[in-house]
């Protein structure tokens, strides 16, 4: 088997060398990461041109801007600057758990492990030498951007090894086609990176390690507070900054770069501000307009730049607070991505070390829940000015209470989770009324038993009622 990975992951060597022959010297890299910057920015562009044709003074409508981040990102991260936001990590105090963590999974028998974000192999190296069960790894296959990673494992004499010099993106395909088990390694914040947590069960993070990972895969992954406003220019990371002046689109668009963020916040955006009114390239003209545009406030109306003002974000890197650690976990289980024990999701120091498993046998089946969702909504339809039942997936799994027991410990606040604003009424009125108070310790699930045995009451929730609460009928009795 060994010998079996070890050829294919040759043959994508082979394939990944031929398609940086492309690019073999640095004005074709540049004019290649151009091209793909205005490609990336066509998608959005006529949307906004759109949007601000037909907006209507004070109607508050968004105007949409240039996120086109998850296009660039692996354009940035091949130019220099990487090294010197890795020394702001300290990754000393988590190396020891990703190896603890990446030994369970090895201790099950044989795997490929494959390291997205390699870089220059140092981080990588010690965590491999700190293993106990490196034999277990079939091969080792690193990848990354850079092309530091040509040389990043060369002298890692414990695993055969392959560095392959590209974007994943473009090699997922033949990675998800080796034979065996696998095993990737998403550290130093690469999948926050790559794709948003947001999306719920559709799009976004979840939906992405989902695809990748074939039944029985796992993933190990990073999630990092690394936000640091004295970092660079306005808290611009180094890298971006090589990035912008490098490809010449600091020449060709002009502006410059801003991080929009702040180390309370879920994340933070490296954004192009100032850009030029107007841009030629390839032949084409990007107009970039700035009209002044009224939104409607509590103050009355009010201008507000940001509406018209184009922004392009080439950068994000997410965090995550304790309190959304539960509604970030419902998404990867509807995915079949979940946790095998409640150790699987570690938090260090405000950063987290998260290992997935994807596995459609632990689960509730896809039925059950497409039944509770979509019965749901009908339900709120045939009831007229009614908000959803359940709102989204995350609203279903706790009404249904379809989830492993142990999720339920991630809730820290668990009346801030499913009392606090946004949640559905649904919801809301479910953990009031489960046994017939407010217990925030005890799982939901446990409601059902006791509901059999005769020591809590049936929860009833009408859609209706509720919404005919809200009104003070005596008020309106008054007035007339």
């Amino acid at each position: 088997m060994r010998e079996h990975i070890a050829f294919h992951a040759d043959g994508m060597a082979r394939e990944v060398q031929r398609y940086n022959l492309e690019a073999n010297t640095p004005e074709l890299r540049r004019q290649r990461h151009v091209r793909n910057f205005f490609e990336a920015l066509d998608i959005h562009h006529e949307n906004r041109l759109h949007a601000l044709a037909h907006y209507i003074p004070g109607s508050n409508h968004p105007i949409p801007q240039y996120e086109i981040s998850r296009e660039v990102m692996g354009d940035v991260f091949s130019y220099d600057g990487w090294g010197s936001i890795a020394a702001m990590r300290f990754q000393e105090d988590r190396n020891p758990i990703i190896a603890k963590t990446l030994d369970e999974a090895l201790a099950e028998g044989p795997a490929t492990v494959i390291d997205l974000g390699t870089y220059d192999g140092k981080r990588t190296k010690a965590i491999i030498e700190a293993l106990e069960n490196h034999r277990n790894i079939s091969h080792l296959i690193g990848i990354d951007t850079n092309a530091l990673v040509n040389e990043s494992l060369a002298d890692l004499d414990l695993v055969p090894t392959t560095t392959l010099n590209i974007d994943f993106f473009k090699i997922m395909g033949a990675i998800q086609k080796l034979p065996g088990k696998k095993i990737y390694l998403g550290l130093d914040n690469v999948m926050m990176n790559m794709e948003r947590f947001g999306g719920g069960a559709t799009d976004g993070l979840p939906t992405l390690m989902s695809f990748m990972l074939g039944e029985g895969d796992q993933i190990i992954f990073e999630v990092l507070r690394n936000y640091d406003d004295k970092q660079y220019q306005e808290g611009v990371d180094e890298i971006f900054q090589v990035y912008f002046e490098e490809t010449g689109l600091k020449e060709l668009v002009g502006g410059h770069l801003i991080a929009d963020g702040h180390p309370e916040r879920e994340c933070k955006n490296t954004i192009i501000d100032g850009i030029k009114d107007r841009v030629e390239y390839n032949g084409k003209t990007y107009e970039f307009p700035r009209p002044e545009l009224l939104i409607q406030t509590a103050m009355g109306p009010h201008m507000m730049d940001m509406l018209s003002q184009p922004y392009i974000h080439i950068g994000i890197s997410q965090i995550l607070s304790s309190n959304n650690v539960f509604s970030a976990l419902i998404p990867f289980y509807v995915g079949n991505l979940v946790l095998e024990k409640e150790s699987d999701w570690k938090k260090v120091k405000g950063n987290h070390i998260v290992k997935l498993r994807k596995d459609s046998t632990q689960k509730v089946s896809d039925e059950e829940l497409e039944h509770h969702h979509m019965s749901a909504c009908v339900l709120s339809y045939q009831l007229e000015l009614t908000e959803h039942l359940f709102d989204n997936w995350t609203d279903t799994m706790v009404g249904i209470g379809a989830y492993p027991a142990f999720y339920n410990n991630f809730i820290h606040d668990y009346d801030f989770y499913t009392l606090g604003p946004g949640k559905s009424g649904a919801v809301k009125h479910f953990v009031k009324e489960r046994k017939g108070r407010l217990d925030l310790q005890r799982n939901m699930l446990d409601y059902i038993p006791r509901l059999a045995a005769g020591e809590a009451k049936e929860v009833r929730y009408d859609a209706k009622e509720e919404l005919f609460s809200q009104f003070n009928v005596q008020s309106f009795i008054n007035i007339g």
